[in-house]
């Protein structure tokens, strides 16, 4: 199974994102157009910075860990 890249989903997210609000200040027709996409991206960004930060482990904790075994 291939590992997930948080920082590259994150990274485009926030591409996608920058791309869609420029696109709405330049026409007002397309802020309607485009607001629940900003909304949806602006979930998906939430979702996946817990995703991130839920697999991160501290160094800590292993540290402590070996040290128990040791």
């Amino acid at each position: 199974m291939r590992k997930i890249d948080y920082n590259k989903i994150l990274s485009n997210i926030d591409i996608m994102l920058n791309t869609l609000e420029y696109d709405s200040i330049r026409s007002g027709g397309k802020v309607k157009m485009n607001a629940q996409d900003l909304v949806n991206l602006i979930e998906l960004k939430k979702y996946y910075t817990a995703k991130q930060n839920s697999n991160k482990q501290p160094i800590v904790a292993k540290k402590a860990a070996k040290t128990k075994e040791a």
